[in-house]
């Protein structure tokens, strides 16, 4: 009877142990160019890395916050490849300026084995679309001179 009692009990407390998640996914945002630029239109470029155990199954969103705003870009539900990694790409085209607050970052969310959302880094940038003020002119050459004998 005791021996069965303790395989009970041990038994017990295996089944009550939380499951970690197996799946590790990871991952990192970069900014490509430009990380700050004067003029608009432009295009910044990003690219990210989703790193974690092959054949995890998962959803990837762009999490953009644009002068405080955030928009989500949906990029796709997939699963980490044979070698453990993959690179994903985002753009952000503007045509006004982006100062305050202005990052792009990876979301990665329902993740096979349980494991909770992942954020990435936030690559930060800012767009100055204020036109520069116009080169100053030279003044126009006199035209009413008369010539003098001194």
């Amino acid at each position: 009877m005791k021996k069965w009692l303790f395989a009970f009990v041990a038994l017990s407390i295996l089944i009550a142990q939380p499951h970690r998640a197996s799946a590790a996914i990871t991952a990192s945002m970069s900014i490509v160019g430009p990380s700050s630029y004067n003029g608009c239109p432009v295009t910044v470029q990003f690219t990210g890395t989703i790193a974690g155990k092959p054949g995890t199954a998962f959803t990837y969103s762009f999490n953009r916050f644009i002068n405080g705003a955030q928009t989500v870009i949906n990029g796709g539900t997939t699963t980490i490849p044979s070698g453990g990694s993959m690179t994903v790409n985002d753009a952000i085209s503007l045509s006004s300026s982006a100062m305050s607050n202005t990052f792009d970052q990876l979301w990665v969310h329902g993740i096979s084995g349980g494991q909770s959302d992942v954020y990435s880094n936030e690559s930060h940038f800012s767009v100055n679309c204020a036109t520069p003020p116009p080169a100053a002119t030279p003044p126009p050459a006199p035209n009413s001179l008369g010539s003098t004998n001194d």
